[in-house]
């Protein structure tokens, strides 16, 4: 099931002729220099992961699954990657909250993206032109 609604042929349209734009712009490289993309991931360490249907042998005897009734052990990783670099892969701790999300997005993306920027200076300053 999707829970978006299907695009106007009109949308379609001003998403190419955006796309478009954003090629032929003579500043598209200080564009792509403020862009940072980031993504984390979740795993649920002693359940399902959204999975609520499993494939079953009927070969084989019954899969009993476990139940969680709260909480249950996870993991969530992050990681952020722009035309500077990536950042490390981070495995966060506990729960997140905003206020960890915050931390996590101004601490280790502005180190991994300063000495990111300190590699680039230093490999532009030793390439002979």
């Amino acid at each position: 099931m999707v829970n978006t609604l299907p695009l106007k042929p009109e949308d379609m349209l001003a998403g190419q002729a955006w796309s478009s734009s954003m090629l032929v712009r003579k500043d598209a490289g200080a564009v792509w220099d403020s862009i940072i993309f980031s993504d984390e991931k979740k795993w649920n360490l002693d359940g399902p992961d959204s999975f609520q249907h499993y494939w079953q042998d009927l070969r084989k005897p019954l899969r009993h699954t476990k139940r969680r009734q709260a909480g249950g052990w996870s993991a969530m990783v992050w990681e952020a990657f722009s035309s500077r670099g990536k950042s490390p892969l981070v495995v966060l701790s506990g729960r997140q909250n905003s206020e960890d999300y915050i931390y996590t997005v101004s601490e280790i993306m502005s180190v991994s993206m300063r000495l990111s920027a300190q590699q680039n200076s230093l490999l532009s300053s030793k390439l002979k032109y």
